[in-house]
């Protein structure tokens, strides 16, 4: 019975030394779980050392009472049987052990202790109650409760496993949400820096401001004294002010004083004027008589360049030019950049010299300086009126303008760009700044009088692009050959054969029609545009932009053989419908250079002019000079220059 209680009580306290381990799943992996639930495992863990520490308490008293039982044990065995103190002796503990088994087989008063063998040396975990040995039932009991609070704690473990599950999802989701939190965190420590650099920058900016602001202050008080300078130095200023109110008081006193004296001194000075005009009066009358002679030179064959004298004889009765050469031109014969002018003026002079008995004048000094100056006029009986007409306008506009420029007149083109859709374009703007070149450029009395502005248009026929082109005329040329044969194929020539001897007659009017007339610039005469890059056929056409004060005009027959015809011109010549500014223009004919006799080289070239001083017609046929006997005299031959004078623009 000894023996199988000690074995019992063992198995029975290794049993349940077992079941109050703690189980691994509580333990294991605390790591890996959220808080919550290792504060839960924590618990719990404390509870099972708790029962543990209690359970070893418990075992240490049990080992106790048992050492202390076996000790007494051994005591009676040594009183009972003192012939066995051999075992204390011996030091061999088989022998001791098997001595004693033996002796309790021989007795039975020991076969109800336990032997030394049952407790297996030194029993570890026995339980003894109050230094005895508990019973069966005690021992159920504790087992009973024991193993209730294990349920207990098994319950309270199997129901806070199920919602293991969901807080390992909370844990998971509030690891997302940190690690979101964390990015936040990061994304606001970088606006942080940047709201510090930005603070920082401001408060550099601040104080920068602040000395602005310190300067500015500075600034205004030295204002604030010089206004206060400025307040006293007008208080002097009014002071003074009012001194010389009071001086200009007292010398317009003296004044009106001094006014009512002048006063009738005028009176006087006027009656004295009175009798002055009168005399002046008497006096004009005198000279009027005198000067409403006419002053008629005729100008000495000298040979050598057809027209020469007849064009002298009209460009002399320009008034406004002779008014100026008499009047205003300074003759310096040494200056080398006025010989031209120089010598223009010396026949100038001749013909409208009063004092002069003589009834013509040699012209060979002013032919000679022709031909020194420009090789065309150094032969004999060539080159044309025109040719000495352009090369004389131009060469004293250079010599006399104020602006100096090259030994050629300048064609300023202006082009215009793309126009809109309407093709509509500021025409002006263009003008204005060919006026203002012009002005620039051109400052002389023959710019004045001579100069007008020719205006060419031209348009693309396959973009539509128009191209403006504005430059300087001093007089005007018409081909009459081209412009019969124009008119004839236009039907308004339908009595005109080709063939025949005489050609028909030419309006002046029809010339200016001709040179306004649109032409197609088509096949060999295309024209370049801009816009295509490429030669294109255009429509062309030049017209009068503006007209000259002195309108020269020029018929062309050809060089060689003359194209004879006559041509018909008004003495009243109307312009309005030939110029494109459309104003309302009215010249009058002054002067015609004709040819009398057929041929170019044969034939006498004389020159009508309708004189500046009594406005009567004369005929200059060089040396010779008279009265037309009609006013159609200067009608009688073939035209080849026509002189305008502007009676009217508007």
């Amino acid at each position: 019975m000894g023996n199988l209680n000690c074995k019992c009580l063992k198995n029975i306290i290794s049993k349940k030394n077992k079941d109050y381990e703690p189980s691994p799943s509580i333990h294991s992996n605390n790591n890996e779980l959220p808080e919550s639930q290792k504060n839960l495992s924590f618990k719990l863990d404390k509870e099972n050392e708790d029962n543990i520490r209690n359970k070893k308490n418990k075992t240490n008293k049990a080992n106790k009472t048992m050492r202390y039982a076996r000790d007494k044990m051994f005591d009676e065995f040594k009183v009972i049987n003192p012939e066995k103190n051999i075992i204390k002796k011996s030091s061999n503990n088989k022998d001791i052990i098997y001595r004693y088994k033996k002796h309790q087989e021989e007795t039975s008063y020991f076969k109800r202790i336990p032997t030394k063998e049952s407790f297996d040396e030194e029993p570890k975990e026995n339980i003894f109650m109050n230094n005895r040995i508990p019973s069966s039932e005690n021992l159920n009991k504790e087992l009973a409760e024991e193993s209730k609070e294990n349920e207990d704690i098994k319950n309270k473990y199997f129901s806070i496993e199920p919602n293991y599950e969901k807080i390992k999802q909370d844990y998971s989701t509030l690891k997302s949400d940190n690690e979101y939190i964390k990015q936040k965190y990061s994304s606001l420590e970088s606006n942080y820096e940047k709201i510090k650099q930005n603070y920082s920058n401001l408060q550099s900016e601040n104080e920068n401001i602040k000395k602005n602001i310190l300067d500015f202050k500075n600034e205004i008080n030295e204002l604030k004294e010089k206004d206060k300078n400025l307040q006293n130095q007008n208080k002097e200023i009014i002071e003074q002010n009012i001194l010389l109110e009071k001086e200009i008081k007292e010398k317009d006193i003296l004044m009106q004083k001094n006014n009512e004296e002048l006063q009738n001194q005028n009176k006087k000075i006027i009656e004295q004027n009175k009798l002055l005009q009168m005399q002046i009066k008497q006096m004009l009358e005198e000279n009027l008589s005198f000067r409403k002679v006419p002053i008629l030179v005729g100008l000495d064959d000298i040979g050598g360049i057809y027209f020469m004298n007849a064009t002298l004889q009209c460009l002399s009765n320009t008034d406004e030019l002779t008014e100026y050469f008499l009047n205003k031109f300074k003759y310096e014969p040494n200056d080398k950049n006025k010989i031209i002018s120089n010598e223009y003026y010396n026949v100038i002079k001749n013909l409208w010299n009063r004092s002069n008995d003589n009834k013509s004048f040699s012209a060979k000094e002013f032919k000679e300086a022709l031909s020194r100056e420009n090789s065309l006029f150094s032969g004999i009986g060539t080159k044309a009126s025109k040719d000495l007409i352009n090369f004389l306008l131009e060469r004293i506009h250079i010599e006399l303008n104020d602006i100096k420029i090259e030994n050629k007149i300048k064609k300023n083109n202006y082009m215009s760009s793309k126009f809109d859709q309407n093709n509509q374009f500021n025409e002006q703007a263009m003008l204005n700044i060919f006026t203002k070149d012009f002005k620039k450029e051109y400052n002389s009395i023959i710019s004045h009088l001579f100069f007008g502005i020719l205006e060419t248009k031209s348009q693309c026929q396959r973009c539509k692009y128009f191209k403006y082109n504005f430059q300087v005329y001093n007089f005007i040329e018409f081909p009459l050959e081209r412009i019969n044969q124009y008119f004839f194929n236009i039907g308004k020539r339908l009595n005109y054969n080709m063939y025949d001897d005489k050609n028909p007659d030419i309006d002046l009017y029809e010339c200016f029609e001709f040179h306004n007339k649109i032409e197609p610039m088509i096949g060999d005469n295309q024209l370049y545009c801009n816009n295509c890059q490429d030669n294109c056929d255009f429509l062309y056409q030049s017209s009068l932009y503006s007209t000259p004060k002195y309108l020269i005009i020029n018929f062309f027959r050809g060089r060689g053989e003359v194209y004879e015809c006559n041509v018909n011109f008004p003495e009243q010549l109307y312009l309005n419908n030939f110029v494109s500014n459309k104003n309302y223009i009215v010249y009058e004919l002054y002067g015609v250079i004709c040819q009398i006799d057929s041929g170019y080289m044969n034939g006498s070239f004389i020159a009508f002019c309708k004189n500046r001083i009594d406005k009567k017609w004369y005929k200059y046929n060089d040396d010779v000079v008279t009265l037309c006997e009609n006013s159609n005299e200067f009608r009688i031959g073939m035209p080849y220059i026509l002189f305008y004078k502007i009676l009217f623009n508007n």
